[in-house]
């Protein structure tokens, strides 16, 4: 097995696990967000919303103490979204 040093660790949680688990609470959103007069705010609001959720999860990967910890927060959460995405399109 590859051991892999802690700044390595990090680089692969901060860059593509935060931005996996951004991606995902964002295609969550619309499934949680109600419609609006125009029928478009649960589309608008996630896009906009993007910066923050992956800045977010970038600056939490960075700055948490225990790296495996962050590790398992980012995955429970692409976790939880996916599991709204598939009970919103009843595949569960």
């Amino acid at each position: 097995m590859i051991r892999l040093s802690e700044t390595w660790q990090r680089t692969l949680v901060a860059g593509p696990l935060a931005l996996l688990a951004a991606v995902v609470v964002l295609a969550t959103l619309p499934h949680l967000i109600p419609e609006g007069a125009g029928r478009v705010d649960n589309l608008v609001l996630p896009v906009i919303a993007f910066p923050l959720v992956w800045s977010a999860t970038f600056f939490y990967a960075c700055i948490a103490d225990n790296i495996s910890r962050a590790a398992a927060v980012l995955a429970g959460l692409t976790a939880a979204g996916l599991g709204v995405i598939a009970h919103s399109l009843a595949l569960i």
